[in-house]
């Protein structure tokens, strides 16, 4: 989950399907206005790119690693992770 919000959107840029593992690269936007884990709400617009890797067995997806900036995406929402964070 990158950002919970009524206008939360994802728009996929490109996807790569050669292999038993698709990927999926896009954008998530959205504003922060309920609680997202321990981050209160912050009425904050956020851009954040990702990119998802899935992983299939028989045809169904089994799992999905999804990877993004958290950072930069903590930094957008007005709380920038402290020094010596694992973000």
């Amino acid at each position: 989950m990158l950002v919970e919000g009524a206008d939360r959107h994802v728009q996929a840029r490109g996807r790569l399907a050669h292999s038993d593992q698709p990927v999926t690269a896009g954008t998530h936007t959205g504003t922060l206005r309920g609680p997202a884990g321990e981050i209160a709400p912050t009425s904050q617009t956020v851009d954040a790119p990702f990119c998802s890797v899935y992983e299939f067995d028989e045809g169904k997806i089994t799992s999905v690693h999804l990877f993004f900036d958290q950072a930069d995406l903590l930094t957008q929402l007005g709380t920038p992770p402290g020094p010596g964070s694992s973000a």
